[in-house]
């Protein structure tokens, strides 16, 4: 049942990925000093195919684990590509124009996601590869592909994360700088679901690390996102019945 599904998620994510940039390219003429993390959401679903694939193989036999394994490569592969592009967009309009105003500034934490996921995903998968990749697997005798796509993995993510982080920290100060005029948006969801994927990867390098202190920062990751959630949810619910939005 989990092959079943993923597969299909592949497929559906995919193909929202296609199509709904190839309408933004069709019909909309957006302006590169309006960019917004927002951008990179039709590839976002793609995002979490890695991290969920780590999940998701150990339950499954070798044969379907290693179909899976390098579906999810492949498939972060072009989610993290197309976020470059994104990003590059994005930074060109911190630097040419002013920050997003401060009531829509949550959706800055977008930013955070892309990396967080794909950190997440390239240690998870990474750590699975031992179990999961046939002993010669890139035709090369007498290797363990195994455990040299493991610390493949594990240092490409390390690599990955603190871009997710550095993202985190200008965000936060935006926001703190303009929480004084900040009413709710629904961008104020960016407090949790971005922030889940740095959480995630945080989790990941902890324990490919063994590191008690990356633990407790993932400890206080989590409660950040509870207190988060919570506080969201809330202003969402007083929001709607005061009618100001929808």
């Amino acid at each position: 049942a989990l092959k079943v599904l993923f597969w299909m998620y592949c497929a559906a994510v995919l193909l929202v990925a296609i199509f709904q940039y190839y309408i933004f390219f069709q019909s909309e003429r957006l302006q590169v000093k309006d960019a917004v993390p927002a951008w990179v959401f039709p590839v976002y679903p793609l995002l979490v195919v890695a991290p969920m694939a780590g999940t998701m193989i150990p339950s499954q036999p070798t044969a379907a684990g290693y179909s899976m394994w390098v579906a999810a490569v492949m498939l972060q592969g072009l989610a993290w590509t197309v976020s470059i592009m994104v990003y590059a967009m994005y930074m060109q309009r911190l630097m040419t124009s002013e920050l997003p105003s401060p009531p829509t500034r949550p959706g800055m934490y977008i930013s955070v996601g892309p990396a967080g996921y794909t950190a997440a995903g390239l240690i998870s998968l990474g750590t699975q590869a031992p179990n999961v990749l046939p002993s010669n697997a890139f035709g090369v005798s007498n290797v363990p592909d195994g455990q040299i796509v493991r610390a493949l993995g594990i240092i490409a993510g390390t690599f990955v994360i603190m871009f997710s982080v550095w993202f985190f920290f200008i965000s936060s100060v935006a926001i703190v700088a303009g929480v004084k005029r900040m009413t709710f948006t629904l961008s104020w969801w960016a407090f949790v679901f971005p922030n889940a994927g740095l959480t995630l990867a945080a989790i990941q390098l902890g324990k490919a690390f063994s590191s008690p202190g990356i633990n407790g920062v993932c400890t206080a990751l989590t409660l950040f996102l509870v207190v988060m959630w919570l506080i969201t949810a809330a202003a969402h619910i007083r929001a709607l019945w005061q009618g100001s939005i929808l």
